[in-house]
């Protein structure tokens, strides 16, 4: 089964659902970064991501979005 990626206005979506139900400051402090972590995992060559490996792919978005993509993350991803 391949894997389905989240286009940035889902991601978007998603946070700003999550903002909504718990609080915190909304917005997008750097989409560049944000852009760069959804994409990392579709990244691959001869037609092979690196979506192989489900736990890889969210301890590589793990680190990506610790780095700074969203303005509010303290409260809801455990390091």
């Amino acid at each position: 089964m391949l894997p389905i990626f989240l286009s940035l206005d889902e991601v978007i979506e998603i946070h700003r659902d999550q903002i909504e139900r718990y609080g915190g400051s909304a917005g997008i402090r750097d989409v560049g970064l944000l852009q760069s972590a959804i994409a990392m995992p579709q990244a691959g060559f001869g037609g092979l991501t690196q979506a192989t490996d489900l736990a890889r792919v969210v301890a590589r978005l793990e680190g990506q979005v610790l780095q700074g993509g969203e303005n509010n993350l303290n409260g809801r991803v455990a390091r």
